[in-house]
């Protein structure tokens, strides 16, 4: 497995969080938070026929997770989620009072 290509920025309003991921849907991913860990996952199921057999594979973009640790002045109660041209963009935006703990899944829109 090859993992997809992951930016962080930080802006002084958030953080951005992007993962390459060409040709999926946002029924692929799974995103979700706990405390301050961010995981982001995503099973491609075209990937799961192994119709082709390739005489080079260099890219593999059929499951893939990874988790983040997150600051704590991260306001997780307005992470959201978007999907398009082939980048999963996950948004965390920033806040000045104390940490919010949060358990829950977040929806790719």
């Amino acid at each position: 497995m090859r993992a997809p290509l992951v930016n962080i920025a930080e802006t002084a309003e958030a953080f951005l969080v992007e993962v390459a991921a060409p040709g999926l849907t946002n029924p692929d991913f799974k995103i979700g938070i706990n405390g301050t860990i961010l995981s982001i996952a995503f099973t491609n199921r075209k990937c799961a026929s192994g119709s082709k057999v390739y005489s080079q594979h260099e890219f593999n973009y059929c499951c893939f997770k990874k988790d983040i640790a997150i600051p704590r002045n991260v306001d997780s109660f307005f992470i959201s989620a978007t999907y398009a041209e082939g980048i999963l963009s996950v948004h965390l935006p920033k806040t000045t009072t104390a940490f919010m703990h949060r358990e829950d899944r977040i929806g790719v829109y």
